[in-house]
């Protein structure tokens, strides 16, 4: 069994270290390295190439989010797990600019974690739900300011919206494609469809415009 390569990127020893030993009682995930500091972080994720980077989004040289960038720029395959005891807007938004698949408090499980790092690894996204709520609270009020101004794409056909709100669910490109008894190509072909009507690029994102047109 091929295991899912994860590298973990924080600097605090502890948090590491702890870590670590949880996600290798799992069968399937594997750590492959450690980073304490961003530019550590950034050169293991291009020379193990992980399947997963758990990164924390504050760290003494730089912060998470160049990091994010810098591996989505430099190791695109890698996906990104955001790690953090801030819950705020700003930084949720800005993890989801640096192309961040997950964002997740630090108080979550470990049962959280592992299933994250598979969830994100079979293509879906993760995002805290409290963190989500609050983002999607905040889009709401603002698009409530917009009244009008946002009304459904034309040619959004039911099985693009279906699918899109299936991913918005949290649900992987499989487990649409298994759900619906369609292939993961046709998941994949409609959501591109969908994102690209709606002018949105991920799963958060997806879920913030059917919010605000009300589907």
């Amino acid at each position: 069994m091929n295991k899912i390569k994860v590298l973990i990127a924080d600097d605090q020893t502890l948090f590491r270290e702890v870590l670590q030993q949880a996600i290798e009682l799992e069968d399937d995930l594997e750590v492959i390295g450690t980073a304490s500091d961003c530019r550590e972080a950034v050169r293991l994720a291009v020379e193990l190439r992980p399947d997963v980077v758990l990164l924390d989004i504050k760290m003494p040289d730089q912060d998470g989010i160049w990091v994010a960038e810098e591996i989505k720029r430099l190791a695109p395959s890698c996906k990104l797990i955001m790690l953090t005891v801030f819950g705020d807007q700003e930084y949720l938004e800005s993890a989801l600019a640096a192309g961040a698949h997950g964002y997740l408090l630090k108080n979550v499980t470990r049962r959280d974690i592992v299933e994250g790092i598979r969830r994100v690894h079979a293509g879906g996204s993760l995002f805290d739900p409290s963190v989500t709520a609050a983002a999607l609270d905040h889009y709401a009020r603002r698009s409530r300011g917009e009244a009008g101004k946002h009304a459904r794409p034309d040619g959004l056909t039911r099985r693009e919206l279906e699918i899109m709100r299936l991913a918005c669910d949290g649900k992987s490109n499989a487990e649409i494609a298994d759900f619906l008894c369609i292939s993961i190509g046709t998941v994949k072909t409609h959501l591109y469809n969908a994102y690209q009507k709606t002018g949105v690029s991920d799963r958060l994102h997806a879920a913030l415009r059917l919010r605000e047109m009300g589907l």
